[in-house]
């Protein structure tokens, strides 16, 4: 999704002026900002979350026995670490990253 919404932020550049123009860019900035902020999310390694589900089935049985109870937990994690400014702190990073990388490859 964050890929489409960055083609139409390139095609809403590239087009003639319109009075549609300013709203669509304002919408595909926001548009892969909001895929790109729970494509990361998502892929934090706690259970409830896809990348826990990676996590326990790429670490060996005894490690992912241990991290899959925390399954009922995860919400709690999530929230602790978003309200101690933790899962920002790792976020930053990698969006920006991802951003840079949108941004070069489409020239936006």
């Amino acid at each position: 999704m964050a890929i489409g919404w960055a083609l139409l932020f390139k095609v809403t550049l590239i087009s003639p002026e319109h009075y549609f123009s300013s709203p669509l860019l304002e919408m595909s900035k926001g548009g892969i900002l909001i895929n790109l902020v729970l494509m990361v999310l998502n892929l934090i390694p706690v259970p409830p979350l896809d990348g826990g589900r990676i996590a326990i089935s790429a670490l060996p049985h005894a490690l992912a026995y241990n991290l899959a109870k925390l399954e009922p937990y995860g919400l709690l994690i999530i929230m602790l670490l978003m309200a101690s400014g933790v899962l920002s702190s790792f976020m930053y990073p990698i969006l920006g990253s991802i951003i840079g990388i949108l941004s070069f490859v489409f020239g936006i």
